[in-house]
């Protein structure tokens, strides 16, 4: 009897990719500065956040967290 082992690749791609998107998901980052007049005594401000703002980095990355997990999961049960 032959046994054919699966190759492991498919899942390391699939890993790396799921790493580097919640890594980018949650670094790449945003900002706008408002900057007022001094005669119209308002504060100027500036804001930063993630480019697919909060709701949408945690959902990325935690999709990428549990497509990792799978990701190893698969690679050591071969």
């Amino acid at each position: 009897m032959v046994t054919r082992t699966r190759p492991a690749w498919p899942w390391v791609v699939l890993l790396l990719a799921a790493v580097i998107a919640g890594f980018l998901a949650l670094t790449v980052w945003t900002g706008l500065c408002i900057d007022y007049v001094p005669e119209s005594a308002a504060v100027s401000t500036c804001t930063m956040a993630p480019s697919l703002g909060w709701p949408g980095a945690i959902v990325v990355a935690g999709i990428s967290l549990a497509v990792a997990v799978f990701s190893i999961v698969r690679l050591v049960r071969r």
